[in-house]
């Protein structure tokens, strides 16, 4: 399997291509959520995809073809020993964000099929995941007090829950007290769209536990 990279965004991310054309089945973009890390370059197969992703920064999605694939990731411009690396199996005709997770003593790769293509015309899809190694379970709660994910665990994806296009309001909460860790900035949620909320960082240290909002799907 050939790889080649073109690196031409401005902070170094390359764009990884596979000359397998008609086996492309699979895309995958890397999110890096680790807060031990402020950048690190990802191999695919022993080979560079993508440099310098900065902690709380994701990648484009890039083709790859199906099956077992070699994740490396390094410390960028330290390509000596990769800080973990990982034999991922990739199902066909699936879009993946690999996420790059918990602190560096136990830095690890979880692969997650995000949504692509919506079969309920008008309907938006959203769902939360969390990636704060030191948070306890958490609740995803809307502004009319209605909790939308509860009990959420490290390292848990929830399902996709369909939800009006609009504007909404959440809050992260404890699942056990209640306590309010998170007001997430007010979102537009269009239609037709997946949305994964994200929940990383950490909760007494630094860097401080925070929420990113990602489109999800080509």
């Amino acid at each position: 399997m050939n790889y080649f990279q073109n690196q031409s965004s401005k902070n170094g991310l390359g764009q990884l291509f596979t000359n397998t054309l008609p086996q492309m089945e699979i895309f995958v973009r890397f999110f890096n959520t680790s807060p031990s890390t402020s950048s690190i370059d990802v191999y695919i197969d022993d080979t560079l995809a993508f440099s310098n992703i900065e902690y709380k920064e994701y990648s484009i999605y890039v083709p790859l073809i199906t099956g077992e694939h070699k994740i490396s990731i390094f410390l960028s411009r330290d390509n000596k020993l990769p800080i973990a690396s990982k034999i991922i199996e990739l199902s066909p005709h699936s879009i993946y964000t690999i996420a790059i997770i918990n602190k560096l003593n136990l830095l690890d790769l979880i692969p997650i099929i995000d949504g692509n293509k919506s079969h309920s015309f008008g309907t938006t899809f959203f769902r939360f995941i969390h990636l704060s190694p030191e948070a306890p379970l958490l609740n995803l709660v809307n502004k009319k007090d209605k909790k939308l994910f509860k009990y959420i665990e490290f390292e848990e994806s929830t399902g996709y829950l369909p939800l009006t296009p609009g504007k909404y309001n959440f809050t992260i909460s404890s699942s056990t007290n209640n306590v309010i860790y998170l007001r997430v900035q007010p979102i537009n949620l269009i239609a037709n769209n997946f949305y994964t909320l994200y929940v990383v960082g950490l909760l007494n240290n630094c860097p401080k536990m925070e929420t990113f909002i990602i489109k999800d799907g080509l």
